[in-house]
């Protein structure tokens, strides 16, 4: 399902707790990302819709810092050309999806410079598998992909699980 920038108001409001959001930007470091294991988005993120506001929550390096982020949709998707939103075929549970994303807060989660499946420090798709292992004791990804000789959870082998639909997906103008 495809939308153009005018539906965007409407199509926030079908997304809901727990829904996956995928993102692709228009730089280098985007499409090295996606280059990796050759998808269509770069970095992914999960929703906690608090009333009718939702929060983004992802896990990146940059300029600012190395950890856990909580952004507005608009902040996450500001520089995107494409965004996809997945959905679970489970239902989530609000109450244990906030508890958790607050008790990443609270131990201020940083990002995984290693890309290390066996350490306390996490990369963005690490983050989105941790949570679903958490929730539903299941791991999110489809497969692992070999990063020379080194296993990682890339944004394929996510995006790949059967048990997830795309509830909306949006290709933006870059201006």
């Amino acid at each position: 399902m495809s939308h153009k920038e005018n539906d965007l108001s409407f199509s926030l409001h079908s997304i809901k707790t727990g829904d996956i959001i995928f993102r692709k930007e228009s730089n280098f470091l985007s499409d090295m990302f996606s280059n990796i294991d050759k998808s269509e988005y770069s970095h992914i993120a999960i929703v906690l819709k608090v009333d009718e506001n939702l929060k983004i929550y992802h896990i990146e390096s940059n300029q600012e810092k190395d950890d856990l982020k909580v952004d507005t949709f608009e902040k996450f998707t500001k520089f995107s050309s494409k965004i996809a939103v997945y959905r679970y075929y489970k239902e989530v549970d609000t109450e244990k999806i906030a508890q958790i994303l607050e008790e990443y807060e609270k131990n201020k989660i940083e990002f995984d410079m290693d890309f290390d499946l066996k350490n306390d420090k996490l990369y963005c798709t690490e983050l989105i598998n941790d949570l679903f292992l958490k929730l539903f004791n299941e791991n999110i990804y489809s497969y692992l992909y070999d990063f020379y000789g080194k296993k990682g959870i890339t944004i394929n082998g996510i995006l790949k699980n059967k048990n997830l639909k795309e509830i909306l997906q949006i290709e933006i103008n870059q201006k």
